[in-house]
């Protein structure tokens, strides 16, 4: 049914935007500090983090006032960001959709920039029915609906952050893109949180590995097993180790190691975020902690699915990193050993690169 309904949702926006006209007009648009913005980027955690550095260079650049319109799952990273004057929830009953509708239009918005990387239905006909002079989206199937275009880079050439600098030079915004990172940083209390945590589990100051199990799907867990020969491969070396989970697989974090104690599976983001600012080599299947790790400078490996498609996968963007990636639908079929020589080489130099340093 699932199937179903996402074809006649893709179908009705297909036609929509056929009888559609379209919107675009060819002036340049201008940003000024007088003016507000809305910027709208819904689904999940890892989807607004790789937004956030377009979000600092425009507020750097233009001192304009920053909205976001966000999802229920990632709202509260652009509440974090220093650089967000105002964020908007996306909400699910079509007569709170209305209210937000008319609230977006009486707000006299001097622009809209659609940052998602594909296009959603939802979205798109939410954007349509909009009364915002300038509306601004990637050249893609519902253009139509935007006044002003974005070049859309090859996605199977390059990372979803570099496809989103775009908007950036389209808006005539100066950036070095080899210092472009994801723009996270925890709160202070959560950073005296995760300060405490460490020095009551640790009585000796070691080089600190850890190994996230959790990626929010069961085919990017990548075993019980494994992970617990992970932890014999790295015990092997004068660190200390500590186990990311997410709350939800706790259980699973029990039957990978002894002590309980040095498993970090913190209730709240922030918390998770701030113990990870701890340590010196991240190993993480593909989810947001990459990215996080990415605005840290966080060494990460990392184990990636890409199936059944060709696109660059969001690997740790401008951050030292190693990656495999299996075409499969899960990691089952992802063996230990072939795991191991990779991150091998690529451990050992940061671990005794640091310790020389």
């Amino acid at each position: 049914m699932k199937e179903i309904e996402i074809y006649l949702r893709k179908l009705l926006l297909s036609l929509y935007l056929f009888f559609r006209k379209s919107e675009r007009i060819n002036t340049e648009l201008i940003i000024s500090s007088k003016d507000k913005i809305l910027l709208i980027r819904l689904n999940r955690i890892g989807d607004a983090l790789v937004t956030t550095h377009v979000i600092k260079h425009i507020k750097e650049h233009t001192g304009c006032e920053i909205h976001v319109l966000a999802d229920r799952k990632n709202h509260f990273i652009f509440e974090n960001d220093a650089n967000v004057d105002k964020t908007l929830v996306f909400p699910k009953k079509l007569k709170e959709i209305k209210l937000l509708h008319e609230q977006i239009n009486n707000s006299n918005y001097h622009a809209l920039f659609d940052l998602h990387d594909d296009v959603s239905t939802s979205v798109s006909f939410f954007i349509g029915l909009l009364n915002v002079k300038n509306k601004v989206g990637y050249n893609k199937k519902s253009k139509k609906l935007f006044t002003h275009l974005v070049p859309y880079l090859d996605p199977t050439k390059h990372h979803v952050m570099e496809r989103s600098l775009q908007f950036l030079n389209f808006l005539n915004i100066p950036f070095d893109q080899n210092k472009i990172k994801v723009n996270y940083q925890p709160t202070n209390e959560a950073l005296q949180y995760a300060d405490e945590l460490i020095n009551n589990l640790f009585n000796e100051k070691k080089f600190l590995v850890g190994i996230n199990i959790s990626a929010g799907s069961e085919a990017r867990f990548w075993g019980i097993e494994r992970y617990k020969k992970l932890i014999s491969y790295f015990s092997k070396y004068d660190v200390n180790i500590l186990l990311f989970s997410s709350p939800s697989e706790i259980e699973k974090a029990k039957q990978i190691t002894e002590n309980e104690k040095l498993i970090s599976a913190e209730p709240t983001f922030k918390k998770m975020t701030a113990v990870l600012k701890q340590i010196d080599f991240l190993f993480s299947p593909d989810t947001s902690l990459v990215h996080i790790a990415s605005s840290y400078n966080l060494p990460v490996f990392g184990i990636y699915i890409n199936y059944n498609t060709d696109h660059v996968v969001w690997y740790p963007y401008n951050t030292e990193h190693e990656i495999i990636i299996t075409e499969k639908p899960n990691f089952n079929e992802l063996e230990f050993d072939s795991v191991i020589n990779k991150l091998k080489i690529f451990f050992e130099r940061i671990y005794y690169g640091k310790r020389n340093s």
